[in-house]
């Protein structure tokens, strides 16, 4: 009798063990809410930066090109485009080879006088000039300075050569078109005398026997 009590006994001492142990793993639920308010935060912040638009070509120089041969020591036009308009109250200035400060630009914009969508600064000795060898020319588009998302710039590398060299360098590019200008002008002439005999031939009218 005695050793079927402690046989019992053991029984449920281990099932009151079991029970015990199974509360102890049981996660906590203030802690599973908690991380999972967590998570759902962090993917709405995530999601919040994604759509949020970036700047990445707030503004462009398209004249001159990169790598195109400009005179030094003479005044050149740098032009270019940029995502103002005339209510963004933004900001377009250039710098040639860290020379500061920055130079403001003209507007160039179809709407008016505040319309930075296309735009103009005439380089000249009052800031400072192109020298012989390679140039940095960048242009700076700022719409809020608090804002990062709001600057983007742009750069060409030119190479600046004395006036005669890039003088040269026009006119044998202009003589260049030309002579293809010229050559398919040929072209076009030969082939419609060509189709003009062949129509001829074929509309003649038949001798009389």
């Amino acid at each position: 009798m005695l050793k079927w009590m402690y046989f019992s006994f053991m029984i449920l001492t281990s099932f009151l063990a079991v029970i015990i142990s199974s509360d102890n793993n049981k996660p906590d639920l203030t802690l599973v809410l908690a991380q999972a308010a967590t998570n759902n935060n962090n993917n709405t912040l995530q999601s919040t930066l994604s759509s949020q638009p970036s700047i990445t070509h707030g503004v462009k120089i398209t004249s001159p090109t990169k790598g195109q041969q400009v005179p030094i020591g003479k005044d050149i036009t740098i032009s270019g485009t940029s995502l103002a308009n005339p209510n963004s109250n933004c900001q377009i200035t250039v710098i040639v080879n860290h020379v500061k400060p920055y130079q403001p630009v003209t507007a160039a914009g179809p709407v008016g006088s505040k319309d930075y969508s296309k735009w103009n600064f005439v380089l000249s000795s009052k800031y400072t000039t192109i020298h012989q060898g390679q140039n940095k020319i960048t242009a700076k588009y700022n719409c809020n300075s608090a804002n990062p998302g709001g600057l983007s710039f742009n750069s060409v590398n030119v190479t600046g050569l004395p006036a005669a060299v890039t003088s040269a360098a026009t006119i044998q590019l202009s003589h260049i078109q030309q002579q293809q200008q010229q050559s398919i002008a040929t072209e076009n002439n030969n082939s419609n005398t060509s189709t003009s005999s062949s129509s001829s031939e074929t509309s003649g009218i038949p001798g009389i026997l």
